[in-house]
């Protein structure tokens, strides 16, 4: 793993969001494997998807706070 704030993978800095978000993500059964859970703040009304758990809940976090559509700046891309 790689160095520097990662909270959709690394459980010490996702978990830490969850916590101060109150939020949830959980397995949901009959998804495919590449969107098996769900998650996002609680009280947002905004429910992601993703792969883990982590990703999920952070996708829900960015779309609740940033809305649906974002712009990633060019040296962040692959």
């Amino acid at each position: 793993m790689g160095y520097g704030f990662r909270p959709s993978s690394n459980w010490e800095h996702g978990g830490q969001l969850i916590d101060k978000h109150s939020g949830t993500a959980q397995h949901i059964p009959g998804l495919p494997a590449d969107l098996c859970y769900a998650g996002g703040p609680a009280g947002a009304g905004v429910w992601c998807y993703g792969p883990t758990a982590l990703i999920a809940f952070c996708r829900g976090l960015v779309n609740h706070k940033l809305g649906d559509s974002i712009q990633v700046p060019k040296e962040l891309m692959p």
